[in-house]
């Protein structure tokens, strides 16, 4: 049965004379991963998608204010958690801690960092 849900990550290089966004030479490295579904939401909608520079991780939050950590080098799920019972509709960077603040419908902050 196939997962309900995948992440597909594609690495690829910008050429800086010409502003064009290509796959890395020649092998185009791409790593897919199964975003886990809990029992209380079987279908998995991704509403944020953050990249933390800092850790190389991920961060991924779902309509039902998961959050799901990767790995940004392997496609690994490294953490998941539930960090809000409200829809997260918006997200942003903290970049004093590499991680993400987000707003949900109740306009609480949840934020995720180390």
């Amino acid at each position: 049965m196939p997962p309900d849900s995948v992440m597909h990550m594609l690495e690829c290089v910008v050429d800086v004379i010409t502003p064009i966004v290509e796959p890395v030479c020649g092998s185009c490295v791409m790593s897919l991963s199964s975003v886990w579904n809990t029992a209380i939401c079987m279908h998995v909608l991704s509403v944020c998608v953050q990249v933390g520079p800092k850790y190389d991780v991920i961060y991924l939050i779902t309509k039902y204010g998961y959050i799901h950590l990767y790995d940004i080098e392997t496609a690994t799920c490294i953490y998941m958690n539930r960090i809000s019972g409200d829809t997260i509709f918006v997200t942003a960077p903290h970049d004093s801690s590499s991680g993400i603040i987000g707003v949900n419908r109740k306009g609480q902050v949840p934020a995720a960092h180390r």
